[in-house]
């Protein structure tokens, strides 16, 4: 009965690492596609978010009710803040649709984006799946982590008797 159990315990392990290889095996993706149009050259008015006042560009802010830029995706990608890669991918379009709406068609900006979209959209192998694991919003929070930390702080407790009792009898 004892093999059964751990056999049982293993096979949950493998679909948990499988679950676990997916999402970084997609994360390791994204950000590598990332990384890449980020250091193409063209990609510099794309980095930061428009400093539309420094650009004397007040109407910005009436026009693109969603500022978004290639380093905020990057920040909120390493911070797991995407669950799933469909979010990834919608940020970083809303970047080109945002110059696209903002400049005229036929300006050097318009056409950067349009290419940049272009290149990103081939370049990435993965359009769906997971960004972090599944249950985990901004750290761990799901029903069997609390379950984990309950047996932790009784692990701790009986320790500290443990503790306790063998320094009473040295």
């Amino acid at each position: 009965m004892h093999d059964t159990h751990m056999h049982m315990r293993m096979s949950t392990e493998k679909k948990k690492q499988k679950v676990l290889a997916d999402w970084e095996n997609n994360l390791q993706l994204c950000s590598k596609v990332l990384k890449l149009t980020m250091k193409n050259p063209a990609a510099g008015a794309f980095l930061v978010p428009v400093d539309w006042k420094t650009l004397k560009l007040p109407t910005y802010p009436k026009l693109i009710k969603n500022p978004m830029d290639l380093g905020t995706v990057q920040q909120k990608l390493e911070s797991m803040r995407y669950s799933k890669v469909e979010e990834f991918v919608a940020e970083v379009g809303l970047v080109w649709k945002n110059a696209q709406l903002f400049n005229l068609e036929g300006s050097d900006i318009f056409e950067v984006a349009s290419l940049l979209e272009e290149e990103f959209t081939s370049r990435l192998e993965v359009n769906t799946g997971p960004l972090r694991e599944p249950g985990i919003r901004s750290g761990p929070s799901s029903s069997g982590d609390s379950l984990t930390g309950d047996f932790l702080a009784q692990c701790k407790m009986a320790m500290r008797e443990l503790r306790k009792h063998k320094d009473a009898a040295a």
